[in-house]
């Protein structure tokens, strides 16, 4: 059996949900009758960032809905009707906060490589049992310059979002003091209060700003600059952002 190489040179074509590439040289086999076969392994890799963030945005819009029903149904239905009223509003809005952490994760998760966090540091990390957010934030002050306002606003952000991330996905046992909403005119569970739309709101809008800034600001690692170009690109496509809101600040939400 003879054998003819291609003349490709292993390319990676990098896409804005995936990057594609090539594990050995591209190689055209030819047998003695002339038939070729094409003998090449792809590799690929997803991007998830935009998927949790699409994930993020369609629990969202749900949250939106059923929020807007609490407000719309709460005084005119009986009390078993307003707790299945609550009931619907707590899911969505469970789901916006924990994605939203997961969207700083995985935006985490491609920083952590280019940020050059040292031995020591990380060593550090686990003797002071640093929270994540403290981790987070060292590795975007690593890779992106910003002024003080903006770096105390990321921090901000990312304390709030992932507290209450925490919150949803570790709940406690412990017995909590009713809490008031700004929207209904009684005391209700703690979760209730916590978990609702409007706080919801504020999760998304704290994690868009960071997706925002880390897209329109310009990393010290290149590999990071290709990494938010091609997340940029698939969150344009997917119509999850507008080229106006790539911008280079990023303001705290209460």
């Amino acid at each position: 059996m003879t054998e003819s190489e291609s003349k490709a040179k292993s390319p990676f074509f990098i896409g804005g949900l995936s990057t594609i590439g090539f594990l050995n040289e591209p190689k055209i086999r030819i047998d003695e009758n002339g038939n070729r076969t094409l003998d090449v392994t792809f590799l690929s890799s997803l991007n998830l960032i935009p998927v949790w963030v699409k994930c993020t945005h369609d629990h969202l819009l749900q949250a939106h809905a059923a929020g807007q029903r609490v407000a719309d149904e709460w005084k005119t239905v009986d009390a078993e009707r307003q707790k299945e009223l609550l009931m619907t509003e707590l899911a969505p809005c469970l789901q916006v906060v924990i994605t939203c952490g997961v969207v700083i994760d995985a935006l985490y998760g491609q920083l952590e490589p280019h940020a050059n966090i040292s031995d020591e540091t990380r060593q550090q990390w686990r003797e002071k049992d640093t929270p994540r957010y403290s981790k987070i934030c060292h590795a975007i002050g690593s890779l992106y310059k910003m002024n003080n306002d903006v770096g105390k606003g990321i921090r901000t952000n990312l304390k709030a979002v992932l507290q209450l991330r925490n919150d949803a996905i570790h709940p406690s046992s412990e017995v909590k003091q009713f809490a008031t909403r700004p929207d209904l005119p009684v005391s209700v569970d703690w979760w209730f209060s916590a978990f609702r739309y409007a706080n919801a709101a504020k999760c998304w809008e704290a994690t868009m700003q960071i997706v925002c800034f880390l897209l329109g600001s310009e990393s010290k690692a290149k590999r990071v600059n290709e990494i938010m170009k091609h997340t940029f690109d698939a969150l344009f496509e997917m119509k999850l952002i507008s080229k106006s809101e790539k911008q280079e600040d990023s303001a705290s939400v209460e």
